[in-house]
């Protein structure tokens, strides 16, 4: 009998063990979290950006990542590491930071990260993005992906987000009330950018990466606050970038036609 009771205990904590380690199925995701140190694989950190330490992930180094050793991660920078999917992200929830750099990554789910503020996922193959949770969302990089469209509605204070080469049809902004920094160059299938939020936008060299909207061939639809509108066409003329068959208005009410002999007041051609 007390040889059963130990074995079942023994099957209990080893299954317990087992539960409490994080799912990392990607190989290369796995093997990177598992190198991270504070010396040489400087990937994760805790604290609080700028303020915060490099660290190792697996401190008890048994080659498996636990929940409470994810939880204890607030910024976690991923480099090019040939890695298709960031399942196990998900338990890092108290990510403030999370960078995800030239891989091969077409979805994630990021909804328990309730936490972050950042995230840069540039240049991979995303097709989709929801962060409809994450309500404490300050900035978004995603440039360099396949992504059609997102829904900003819930991200309550989100102020700058930079999303060229992708696929974008539309881009809102209007329920945003604090953005202010928009990247959105080479998206050749955008046709509508609307930032008519209330804060006055950022362009030009007030800007992250002092951004140009180049190469938008189908973009018809402009809708602007209109205290912002004259800076809007300025940050165009500094660009080289013709207005001619761009619509922009703050109502964004009215149809094209209602445009028609207005060109004379806004097109800045060169």
């Amino acid at each position: 009998m007390k040889r059963f009771i130990f074995i079942f205990s023994s099957l209990l904590l080893g299954f317990l063990t087992f539960a409490q380690n994080v799912n990392i199925p990607d190989a290369n995701f796995r093997a990177l979290l598992l190198s991270a140190n504070a010396t040489t694989n400087l990937i994760a950190s805790y604290g609080i950006y700028p303020n915060f330490s490099y660290t190792t992930i697996d401190t008890n180094g048994d080659g498996f990542i636990q929940c409470s050793e994810a939880e204890v991660i607030t910024f976690l920078a991923i480099p090019v590491g040939n890695i298709n999917n960031l399942i196990g992200i998900e338990k890092f929830i108290n990510l403030t930071r999370l960078s995800c750099l030239n891989n091969n990554i077409t979805s994630v789910n990021l909804s328990q990260l309730i936490n972050v503020e950042t995230i840069g996922i540039t240049q991979n193959q995303l097709i989709a993005l929801d962060i409809s949770s994450l309500t404490n969302l300050k900035e978004l990089f995603i440039r360099n992906n396949q992504i059609s469209t997102i829904d900003f509605n819930n991200n309550p204070i989100l102020k700058v987000v930079y999303c060229g080469n992708n696929q974008f049809t539309n881009l809102d902004f209007s329920s945003n009330p604090l953005f202010n920094d928009l990247g959105c160059k080479n998206n050749p299938n955008l046709t509508t950018i609307k930032i008519n939020n209330g804060a006055l936008q950022l362009f030009g060299t007030q800007t992250w990466f002092n951004e140009c909207w180049d190469n938008l061939p189908n973009l018809t639809t402009i809708c602007a606050d209109d205290n912002e509108i004259d800076n809007l066409y300025n940050y165009f003329n500094s660009c080289g970038i013709s207005t001619s068959g761009i619509n922009v208005s703050s109502s964004c009410t009215l149809g094209n036609n209602d445009f028609e002999g207005s060109n004379d007041l806004f097109d800045i051609d060169k």
